[in-house]
């Protein structure tokens, strides 16, 4: 995952920093896990600090995050109110 304006969105709504892997992609991280899965690699908080290189650290932005969580919240509103109607 290497799009600076997704990693940025996922931080945002999370509300999380995040560190960026040089090498972020889908197989790698399957590698990791099928390390961990076999036993090759004891734990996997320890395979991706032996296996993976910060890129880069992505910060979150707090205004956008507060921003996401009120339009998260508005959105369960509006869930529970159409499931009401759906009953």
């Amino acid at each position: 995952m290497k799009s600076k304006c997704w990693l940025s969105i996922v931080a945002d709504v999370l509300g999380m920093d995040g560190k960026v892997s040089a090498n972020a992609d889908a197989a790698f991280g399957a590698s990791i896990l099928a390390g961990v899965g076999v036993g090759v690699l004891d734990k996997l908080e320890d395979a991706i600090c032996l296996c993976s290189n910060t890129e880069r650290f992505i910060e979150y932005n707090r205004e956008n995050h507060k921003i996401y969580s009120d339009l998260f919240y508005k959105y369960k509103r509006i869930k529970r109110i159409c499931d009401k109607y759906k009953q």
